[in-house]
Parts: structure tokens; sequence; C-alpha cells
């Protein structure tokens, strides 16, 4: 159960009590819930982090600069130093990957409304997940190493003949430093590289599917409350080719038989990682010839890359604010019923650069058929490369259309009037635009339209 103060539930008012909640991370849907609630927040993060997110209106003094969320001693001493006890924080929460086991850590040694620290480690841990679905009778795929690289035995793992296999850190984020090894060479040259930071990596075989499938919920008192089911157009770790992350939401009517299995592999993956209170982020592998899912990883925190402003408007959920009740013991919002059509969200994408020219926001939501976005890069400042991991650096666009395949033509429409507006500077001097540059280097997103 999530750790809930005494008295809660039977009167949150007078639970409440005047207390705050504790985010750790700028993230802005989780700080738009407790805004609408009421409930009045103390955020610790990087100021930049700040900035990046589209959080906006923290006042000064409840913005704890805060340089890294995962370390529970650097975020307690700033909570302390700004004044702030342990008595006075309702809940501790984070929708950042990195603030999830601190929030947990925290939540429990202040009595407040937060996951249980065995299930904040759970979500975290990627080799521990699999473990325990595996043993609930879930398919996973096996998990061939994890430990520290400079003590990896290549042929002890694989054996011969070489099989593929996925490399990831063991707790990483967004794909990055996430690669498929298809030989021996290439697994020692990647363990050689992790050696010198001592990290942990996993090792695990690869898995076959035809489509890659994101679930994202809440689950209250170990019921799902709400479950939305979408498809990653391209598969997550095609970001390292390049290809600008699409995905969308299946309709429930017209996907009836996808959410069915979807329904009762989220029930079973959620009771084998003990979650039972909260909002999550599942991924999980379709293989129709079997009619069954494979499980991927599983977070205890809402979507990225703009997952929950596709399952707002597409269903009117608001995941954080939802998951966020039912941390809290609050009484469930009624559901409605989803608007009819496609709705899914495309990166923007973004390769090594100085930006020297750059449509803005306001361009990008004045476009047929974007009900929602931003553009997360301007004049003068550094661009990112979308190859190393899978966020939207260029910024993101929300699109609806009548059925998927218009939807998915829109969105490569979207991403090629970026490209084409936006120039960068090379660290080469040349100035080019991000179309030519992405063609250049062979990137997946210049292909989109075709």
């Amino acid at each position: 159960m999530v750790g809930r103060p005494s008295g809660l539930g039977s009167d949150f008012a007078r639970a409440y009590a005047g207390r705050m909640i504790l985010l750790l991370g700028a993230n802005r849907y989780l700080r738009q819930a407790c805004d609408v609630r009421g409930l009045p927040t103390v955020t610790c993060a990087d100021a930049a982090e700040v900035a990046a997110s589209g959080v906006s209106g923290l006042a000064a003094e409840l913005l704890l600069p805060v340089a890294d969320i995962g370390a529970p001693e650097a975020v307690l001493s700033a909570v302390l130093r700004a004044g702030f006890r342990p008595e006075h924080f309702l809940a501790v929460l984070s929708a950042k990957e990195k603030g999830v086991v601190t929030a947990a850590c925290l939540g429990a040694a202040a009595g407040a409304c937060a996951l249980p620290l065995r299930v904040a480690v759970v979500s975290r841990d990627k080799a521990l997940q699999k473990q325990l679905v595996a043993s609930a009778g879930i398919p996973a795929a096996k998990v061939l190493f994890v430990g520290s690289p400079s003590g990896l035995a290549a042929s002890a793992v694989v054996g011969e003949p070489f099989r593929p296999v996925v490399v990831k850190p063991l707790r990483g984020v967004a794909c990055g430093a996430t690669e498929i090894i298809t030989s021996m060479e290439a697994l020692d040259r990647y363990t050689a590289a992790w050696a010198a930071t001592d990290g942990e990596i996993l090792v695990e075989e690869r898995v076959d599917f035809a489509e890659e499938w994101h679930l994202d919920g809440v689950v209250r008192d170990g019921r799902l409350e709400f479950l939305s089911v979408g498809r990653y157009v391209t598969p997550c770790l095609d970001v390292t080719r390049g290809f600008a992350t699409q995905l969308f939401v299946f309709d429930p009517e017209r996907s009836a038989d996808r959410y069915r299995l979807a329904r009762t592999f989220s029930a079973a993956t959620l009771d084998a990682l003990g979650l039972r209170d909260g909002v999550f982020h599942l991924e999980a592998f379709y293989r129709p010839e079997k009619e069954e899912l494979w499980f991927g990883e599983c977070a205890a925190r809402p979507g990225g890359g703009g997952i929950p402003d596709v399952v707002r408007h597409k269903f009117g959920v608001d995941l954080a604010g939802r998951g966020l009740d039912a941390v809290l013991a609050r009484p469930p919002a009624l559901l409605g019923a989803p608007i009819a059509g496609a709705v899914g969200k495309v990166s923007l994408p973004a390769l090594p650069g100085a930006v020297t020219a750059a449509p803005t926001t306001d361009e990008l939501l004045a476009l047929p058929q974007v009900v929602d976005g931003q553009i997360n890069v301007s004049v003068g400042s550094w661009m990112a490369d979308m190859r190393r991991e899978n966020r939207p650096h260029g910024g993101l666009a929300v699109l609806a259309a009548d059925d998927e395949p218009a939807l998915l033509r829109r969105m490569a429409e979207v991403v090629e009037w970026f490209a084409r507006r936006t120039r960068i500077r090379t660290d080469t001097e040349r100035e080019t635009t991000l179309l030519a540059q992405g063609a250049a280097l062979g990137c997946g997103f210049t292909g989109v339209s075709g």
C-alpha cells in the first residue's frame, strides 16, 4: 500500500491541514495537477531543467535548486536549509525517473504519502522487474547478465553462435546508451567504454516482435482504474538511427481486442511488481502469431515525451492528476467517453548545431490538425543530438486525424515542415537546414514523408 498519513481518506480537507506536496524534478503535468487541486508545492530541481520543462510560475522561494534529485542527501539538505520540516509535507512524489526512489525514501522518513520503497526500487531496476514478471509467468526477455561491465566475461554471456542482445544501463533513462549488439566485437567495445565508469549494465536477449506498445494508466487499490493502449510507430531504439519518435493510442471501440489483451496483461504485471496505487507507464512487445504481449519495462510515473497530452486529448484524462488522487486516496473523478478518430504525437528532430533559424510554438500550433505541442529550440541555442536518447529535443506535436493512416501522413508533414524551417550551424561552421543535415547523416526522419 501507499504510505498515507493517519486520517487521510475519510476527511481529505482536514487531513491536508495546509501541508504541501514535495515534488522532485520539474514536471508540468504533476505541477498542474497539484495547482488544480489547490495543493501548494515545493519543487526540488536543477534550474536548467525547470527552464526546459515548460513549468512556469514557480515562485523563487518554492523552487529549491538541487543538482541531483537521485541523491536523498542533496534533496533533504535543500529542504532543511529552506526551513521546511518533514511534517510540512503531505506527499513526496516524482514524475522523473531519477527521483522516484528518492521520493519514496523521503516520503517514508517523513510519514507522508509516497510510493512504497520496494515498489519504487522495482520500478527503477530493469533486471529486478524482469525477474519478478517472469516468476509470475509473464513472458519476458531472459536476463543474460547484470553487473559491473568491468566484470563482464562476454563469452560466458552469449555463447556460440553469437545471438543478438540488447545492452543498457541497469537504471537508464530514455534509451540513453541502450544498443542492439550483433557481434562479440561490438559487445566488447560497449563494455570497455562502460568499464571506466563502473556503471551497472543489463544484457538481455533480443525479443522478436511485430509492434511495440505503450500502456499508460492508473491503478487504485490494486485495480485498473484507467488504461490507454498505444503503439510506437517505430521501435524506441530506432531513435539511434535518427528516426523521429511517433506514437498513437488505439481507439477502444475499434481495437477492443487489443484493449482486452492489454488489460489482462497490465493487471498481471502490476500485481507482480507490487504497484497498487498510482500512475504507470508500461512498455510491451506484441506478438500477433500467439496473440500475446511480452514485458518490456514499467515505470511508476507518467509516460514522457507528450504521452500525457495524447491521453488527455483522446480520453479527457489527466494521467498525473488521477495518479496523484490515487496516491492521496482522493475520490476518483468520473471517466468520460473518448473522442472519435486517431490522436498521436511526433517528436521534432534535433541534430548537433547552433540554431540560426527556427519556427515558434505559435506557428506550430497554427498548423492544421495540430492540437497541442511545443518547440524546444530557438535562435542562438545549441541543438542536442536526437540519436543519443529518446527525448523530444526539438519539440513535439500532438495531432488528431480521422484515422491512423491519415494521422501518420500528417505527422510526417509536420516533421518535414519543422526540419525545412530550422537551420543550424554545425561544428564545422557549415550552415544548413536540419532536413539537409539529416539527409547527409543518413537519419531516418528525412524519409518520413515518403
